[in-house]
């Protein structure tokens, strides 16, 4: 199971934030139920079409979401692992190249992008992992079922 996470530039801009190693604590809102440690974490920057995308990805960290104090809800500890723009060609895969796949373009994000964490299921998973490798090669990956790959 993996999951996308959304953030748009005014709140949390994902071009300067996702430095690999460093672990930050995102909001839980929904699907935090099937959130544990270990599962993939592709990171979506929301906003206007030209920057819509993906920017990289990282794992959950903790065993499972806890309530914040003073902030209220739900937050979840992920560990950033790769960022897209450390790619030589400094790039992100934009949403409008996912949603010419037949599978990603019918993604919870492109139907209903209110929200912060969007489920994916195997196919989705595997088919954003194929759009991956093409773009940016297989070291860009996270390694199967443990979120470590290309490294």
């Amino acid at each position: 199971m993996s999951f996308i996470f959304q953030a748009l530039p005014e709140h949390y801009d994902l071009t300067t934030r996702i430095r690999p190693g460093v672990k930050a604590n995102w909001i839980a809102s929904r699907f935090r139920d099937r959130m544990t440690r270990g599962e993939v974490v592709y990171f979506w920057l929301g906003g206007k079409p030209a920057r819509r995308g993906l920017y990289g990805w990282g794992v959950i960290s903790a065993e499972a979401p806890t309530v914040s104090a003073g902030r209220g809800g739900y937050r979840i500890e992920v560990e950033y692992r790769r960022n897209f723009l450390d790619h030589e060609r400094h790039k992100h895969i934009p949403s409008e190249l996912l949603q010419k796949d037949p599978v990603l373009a019918n993604l919870l994000i492109f139907r209903l992008p209110m929200g912060t964490n969007f489920l994916l299921d195997e196919d989705e998973d595997r088919a954003l992992r194929a759009v991956i490798a093409r773009e940016l090669g297989n070291e860009w990956l996270p390694a199967d079922g443990t979120g470590g790959g290309g490294e």
